[in-house]
């Protein structure tokens, strides 16, 4: 080898730890951006999220319904249908 290239070669062995210290540094500056831009997307979107849900239960109107009627249809069922059991068993007793 020519003393060039030796001399090119020794610089570039003694340069080459803080180079790749300068390349993590600037791979972990690089992750760290990203990240923090991911998560500021998120934060915003579900801060947006929140506020709009907020807002919209804010204007949702309520209704109330009366269900006596029903009621009280399902209950006069249900004695029908308990008489007519109750007919059954005394029937059936009696015919034994």
């Amino acid at each position: 080898m020519s003393q060039q290239k030796v001399d090119a070669y020794k610089k570039s062995k003694a340069t080459r730890a803080t180079a790749g210290k300068k390349e993590k540094r600037k791979m972990w500056l690089e992750i760290i951006i990203v990240a923090a831009i991911i998560i500021a997307g998120i934060v915003w979107f579900a801060v947006s999220a929140i506020s709009k849900n907020v807002s919209d239960n804010a204007t949702i109107p309520t209704y109330t319904i009366n269900t006596e009627a029903v009621d009280d249809y399902i209950d006069e069922l249900n004695a029908e249908d308990t008489a007519a059991d109750e007919t059954a068993e005394t029937s059936e007793t009696s015919a034994e």
